[in-house]
């Protein structure tokens, strides 16, 4: 009969069964450490607790249905534990299973008959190491069971088992019997007994190639009937274990800049489970599963995580907080269009800097730099280092608008005619200034005449309100056209020289008779020194359609 029965042998009854449990645990428990804590237990399905502190997880009578215990909170396998359970299995099927298990409480353990509830076809106990005690034969894959109750290993769901079955006779006999399970995290081997029996050793490191990495995980029992039924009882007295300790997980980088803040929070514990965080300095509340860090200089937070069972466990997590350095920047700059401007941004030695855009600059490194920006450019410069926090400023440099000056002049057409120069820009505010002052009717407006008594070159100087100014400069000359020349070679009115036009201009000459003797495109002087004494006739022409034509007298 199982132990959940009433009955009036005095052997049988739990109380008996509860002083054989302590004494297994007072001969077979290694002490537990300091830092281990009583373990508590949820339960799902079908499960039911009994008035002597166990459960049963199916019921004779019951068909189809599943029941399982999980851990109230998750355990290390970083650390050992050596678990003693208390196990009664009366009837013909089916059998329970002790799981390791990632989800835990969270796992659907919807499956019943042969899979013992632990059955890999709907994917609800992938990362998972299950110690089966099963009692029924079911023969086709992926059970395939031998004929006897039997203990078997199993990975991830899969009820076939990963080692031989062994064959335990009494599995179902409606007794009571002792479970215990150990595991060695420096070994990273999993041992069970059954009644003293080691049923399997099985050295695997099982964090690594079962728990994707992560030691936190919940164990408990799941159990299923199928067609038969069987009263099935796990009695978890006394479970002590190193509970897995909180996990600090922040938001975000856990070095800030001066200013800065970091969410931090916790997120494998079971609910109620209450925080305390130290120091206060710089945390938005002392307690919560979720808390906002924002440290003035580097500190080491702490939390205590207390379980609603009592158990206490903590992890830590270091804020670093770095400095800014102090970097001086040039102030706004202010170009004319064209200009170039030096830019610098003073910092600790040892520090890099980096401008950006690099359109216009000479270069995009360096504390100092030359910018020619072809526009109004707003340049960032970021300074980094070791020690320090990454700083950015900037410096905006100011393009003034290009005046856009534009020269022309109407050439004198006759003898002692002026010539008209006119400055213009599309720019509010220019003013013009022009030199040389020889000739000129005004030094200063838009527009002045030239009466320059030979060939002179006058520039103009046009400057905008901010002080930017661009110059342009044109050929005015008198309106010549000798009558006579007198090539004796001294200097004076040795050739024929035309003033007439700013444009090239074709030069022919003829002789009194009509005979052509000299013709030149783009004349400016030359003719009449080779030449004859006589009278000669020119013609001058430009290809815009302006002529002139008279005598010249060549005199020696």
């Amino acid at each position: 009969m199982p132990l959940h029965s009433t009955l009036s042998h005095p052997l049988r009854r739990f109380a008996c069964y509860s002083l054989l449990l302590l004494l297994g645990l007072l001969l077979a428990a290694r002490p537990a450490a300091a830092q281990s804590c009583q373990i508590g237990f949820t339960r799902h399905g079908t499960a039911a607790p009994t008035a002597t502190g166990c459960y049963r997880l199916t019921a004779q009578g019951a068909q189809d249905i599943q029941g399982s215990i999980w851990s109230d909170q998750t355990i290390s396998l970083t650390n050992d534990f050596d678990f003693t359970f208390g196990i009664n299995q009366c009837g013909p099927a089916d059998g329970v299973v002790f799981v390791l298990h990632r989800a835990g409480p969270n796992v659907n353990t919807a499956e019943q008959g042969g899979s013992i509830g632990y059955y890999r076809g709907n994917g609800a106990f992938s990362q998972s190491v299950g110690i089966e005690l099963d009692f029924y034969q079911n023969t086709g894959a992926p059970y395939n069971d031998p004929a006897q109750p039997h203990a078997m290993l199993a990975l991830n769901g899969d009820p076939g088992g990963v080692l031989p079955p062994v064959i335990l006779p009494t599995l179902n006999n409606c007794a009571d019997h002792l479970l215990r399970i150990q595991w060695s995290a420096a070994a990273q081997t999993l041992t069970a007994q059954y009644d003293g029996r080691q049923l399997f050793s099985y050295p695997r490191n099982l964090v690594a190639t079962i728990f994707g990495g992560n030691p936190s995980v919940w164990f408990g029992f799941v159990g299923s009937t199928g067609g038969s039924t069987s009263d099935q009882t796990i009695c978890p007295a006394n479970i002590q274990a190193v509970p897995a300790a909180p996990v600090i997980v922040p938001d975000g980088p856990t070095t800030l800049c001066t200013g800065g803040r970091v969410g931090l929070r916790i997120n494998n514990l079971p609910a109620g489970t209450t925080f305390q965080w130290s120091p206060a300095a710089g945390l938005s509340a002392p307690g919560g599963a979720s808390i906002t860090a924002a440290p003035a200089a580097s500190t080491t937070y702490r939390v205590i995580a207390t379980t609603p069972n009592g158990c206490q466990s903590q992890d830590s997590v270091r804020v670093s907080v770095l400095p800014r350095p102090n970097v001086t920047v040039s102030p706004r700059q202010v170009v004319c269009a064209g200009a170039s401007v030096t830019l610098r941004a003073d910092a600790p030695l040892g520090l890099s800097q980096t401008w950006t855009p690099g359109t216009g600059l000479s270069t995009p490194v360096g504390r100092e730099v030359i910018a020619t920006p072809a526009a109004s450019t707003l340049y960032t410069v970021t300074t980094t280092g070791p020690g320090y926090c990454l700083r950015q400023d900037t410096v905006r440099v100011l393009v003034r608008p290009a005046i856009g000056l534009r020269l022309a002049a109407d050439p004198a057409t006759a003898p002692g005619a002026s010539t008209r120069l006119t400055a213009a820009s599309a720019a509010p505010g220019v003013t013009f200034s022009w030199s040389p002052a020889a000739g000129l009717s005004a030094s200063t407006g838009p527009e002045v005449t030239a009466t320059p008594a030979q060939p002179t070159t006058y520039t103009v100087t046009a400057t905008g309100p901010g002080g930017c100014a661009e110059q342009a400069s044109v050929l005015a000359q008198p309106f010549l056209l000798p009558n006579v020349i007198t090539p004796n070679h001294d200097g004076l009115n040795d050739s024929f020289r035309a003033l007439v036009s700013q444009q090239p201009t074709r030069l022919q000459v003829f002789s009194r008779w009509g005979r052509l003797v000299y013709e030149q495109d783009n004349y400016a002087d030359g003719w009449g020194p080779d030449a004859a004494p006589g009278v000669y006739f020119y013609r001058l022409s430009t290809a815009a359609g302006q002529s002139w034509k008279g005598w010249v007298e060549v005199l020696r």
